[in-house]
C-alpha cells in the first residue's frame, strides 16, 4: 500500500480487517502511529495523510469537501480487497463520512463500520462559524482554544506561518459543508468527549444516517479525547474490530 493518502502502520500481508483512520482538522496520519501495536491480532491500521502536511507538505491544499473525497475515493479503490472499519475524529468523521456515501451510491464496497468521534452529525444545521476568515491573531487564537496544537508548534512563529494556510483550508470544509440526511448500509458507533462543547443530542443524531446506530459512548476528556485519553478510545476501537471480524468468519482474506 504505497499510495500517498496511505499510511500503513505495522503492516500486515494478509490482514483479517483493516481500520481506516482519518484526522481532525489540521491533523496528520502520524496522531494515530501509537495505536497501532495496540490492535488485534489480525487487524491493520491505515491512517488517512491528506495533501498540505508531513510529506505531502507542497501539495495543494483543499478547501471543499467534494474535489477532497473524489481524490481519495479514486486512490482508495485499491484498498477494499479486505473488509474494513473507518474511524474518524471531528472533521475526519465528515470526510469519512462523505467517502462511505459516495462509495455506496457507485455500489462499491464500503465499510462494515463506521465510528463516528467527536463530531456532530453532519447534516445538522450549524450556526455559522467561518473561523477560517478571521485575522491571523484571532484565527490562531480560536485554534488554541481547542487545545488540539501543541504548545511548541503554538509558541513557534515560523513554523505556524507555514501551517495556516492548511489549517484554514481544514477549518473552512469544516465550516461549509453539510450532508443531506443519508443512511449508509453499516453500523455506526459515536464516540464523544464528556468535557466537548458539542451537545450530547447534535453528537446523537448520528442516528438518522443508519438503519443500525450502535449508541454514543463518553470518554473522559474534551475535544481532543482521543489524543488526551488514547487507551479508552482504542478500546473502544478495538471492541467494534471485535465484533466486525467475528461477523466476517466466513470472509478469507485475499492472497497477497
Amino acid at each position: 500500500m504505497s499510495d500517498k493518502w496511505f499510511l500503513r502502520l505495522d503492516a500486515k500481508p494478509n490482514p483479517r480487517l483493516r481500520v481506516f483512520c482519518f484526522p481532525y482538522a489540521g491533523g496528520n496520519a502520524a496522531i494515530f502511529s501509537s495505536w497501532a501495536k495496540n490492535m488485534l491480532p489480525g487487524v491493520e491500521l491505515v491512517a488517512i495523510q491528506p495533501p498540505g502536511r508531513s510529506n505531502r507538505m507542497i501539495e495543494s491544499l483543499y478547501s471543499e469537501m467534494q474535489p477532497l473525497v473524489e481524490d481519495l475515493k479514486s486512490a482508495f479503490q485499491r484498498f477494499t480487497d479486505t473488509p474494513f472499519v473507518f474511524f474518524g475524529h471531528s472533521l475526519g468523521s465528515r470526510v469519512a463520512f462523505e467517502l462511505a456515501k459516495q462509495l455506496i451510491i457507485e455500489n462499491k464496497r464500503s465499510p462494515d463500520h463506521f465510528i463516528a468521534s467527536g463530531s456532530a452529525a453532519p447534516h445538522l444545521m450549524r450556526e455559522s462559524c467561518k473561523a477560517h476568515t478571521l485575522p491571523k491573531a484571532e484565527f490562531l487564537a480560536r485554534v488554541k482554544s481547542l487545545n488540539g496544537t501543541p504548545e511548541e508548534l503554538l509558541n513557534n512563529p515560523e513554523i505556524m506561518d507555514m501551517l495556516l494556510p492548511m489549517l484554514r483550508a481544514d477549518f473552512k470544509i469544516a465550516s461549509e459543508y453539510r450532508s443531506n440526511t443519508f443512511k449508509i448500509s453499516c453500523p455506526i458507533s459515536v464516540l464523544y468527549g464528556t468535557r466537548d462543547s458539542i451537545s450530547k443530542s447534535n453528537v446523537e443524531a448520528w442516528k438518522d444516517l443508519t438503519h443500525d446506530y450502535q449508541g454514543a459512548t463518553p470518554i473522559d476528556g474534551d475535544h481532543f479525547f482521543l489524543t488526551s485519553n488514547p487507551q479508552t478510545t482504542i478500546e473502544c476501537l478495538n471492541s467494534v474490530c471485535r465484533k466486525t471480524l467475528q461477523a466476517n468468519l466466513h470472509i478469507e482474506p485475499k492472497k497477497a
